[in-house]
């Protein structure tokens, strides 16, 4: 039986697929000068880290927090937009009933998820005790250093997790260090091949995986 369920959180827990057209339409007028870019291309930013998405999109360290301003406002304010998916905050509280921990794995850093957190409620935050963001680590999903992480310092091994997500990133992060990966369809903004154990369309199947 798995003792802890990790959660990836844009796309897995919040439906914030709005901020690829925040990017597109922020990136554009900021660099007004520059090469059309079509929306299209903006989509591999929704599972990247800041840094990813600022060497992707060639912004300067020095523009970062100008970038950032203008796409998402002040505060962070487009993350207003942003809703937890159907059911999550249901299985959450489930899950905790049932004795199950919780965690997050995110690429996002700190600021950001506790903007992202508001959209579940003050129990489902604290049902979800062990969150690893990209300050905490080295390198990023795909690569195993979140999870590594998370088993250190939970003392949990491989098998004994079941990491939710909905990237091929989070997938070949799950996949390099034996972590059993439910691939969230309900958050796919793209078609893609996701090695996985599961594949949920919804997010109450956890809660069957979890009595079986």
């Amino acid at each position: 039986m798995y003792q802890m369920v990790v959660w990836d959180c844009d796309g897995t827990l919040v439906n914030a697929s709005r901020m690829i057209d925040c990017l597109y339409e922020g990136y554009h007028r900021m660099y007004p000068d520059r090469p059309h870019k079509p929306r299209s291309e903006f989509v591999c930013c929704y599972y990247f880290t800041d840094r990813e998405t600022r060497d992707y999109l060639n912004i300067a360290p020095s523009e970062e927090e100008t970038f950032h301003h203008i796409c998402f406002g002040e505060n962070s304010e487009a993350m207003d937009s942003v809703q937890a998916f159907d059911h999550i905050v249901e299985v959450i509280l489930k899950l905790k009933e049932l004795g199950i921990r919780q965690g997050v794995n995110t690429s996002r850093n700190h600021l950001m998820w506790n903007e992202a957190i508001k959209q579940l409620g003050k129990e489902a935050h604290e049902a979800l005790d062990t969150v690893v963001t990209q300050e905490e680590i080295k390198h990023p999903k795909p690569a195993p250093d979140s999870l590594e992480y998370l088993m250190d310092i939970t003392g949990l091994t491989a098998e004994d997790i079941l990491f939710v997500g909905d990237s091929i990133n989070d997938a070949l992060c799950a996949e390099s260090v034996h972590v059993p990966f439910a691939y969230a369809k309900w958050g796919e903004v793209l078609p893609q091949h996701i090695p996985c154990r599961y594949v949920l369309q919804n997010p109450l199947e956890i809660l069957q995986i979890i009595k079986n």
